[in-house]
């Protein structure tokens, strides 16, 4: 999984405020519901369709989608680190 890029402001020398870190968090929160709802609409839409071919590009496409999602524990990580932590 890729690093989830921190947010960085020179004027915070102690990591992201509070507010902040509650963004991320908040953040994260929409980024799994958004993943997971588009995941299930493929999944039915993938259900529906009889062509082979659709099927397997719609395989590729899901499986980009798991690959690239970070993780909570990653996020969680980052915004740990993002605080100073």
């Amino acid at each position: 999984m890729s690093a989830i890029p921190l947010y960085h402001d020179s004027t915070h020398h102690s990591g992201i405020s509070d507010d902040q870190a509650d963004a991320e968090r908040r953040a994260r929160r929409m980024v799994k519901d958004a993943t997971a709802t588009y995941v299930s609409a493929m999944q039915n839409a993938q259900a529906l369709c009889g062509i082979t071919a659709v099927q397997e590009q719609l395989d590729q496409l899901l499986a980009a989608i798991s690959d690239n999602t970070p993780s909570d524990t990653a996020w969680q990580e980052a915004i740990a680190e993002a605080r100073g932590g």
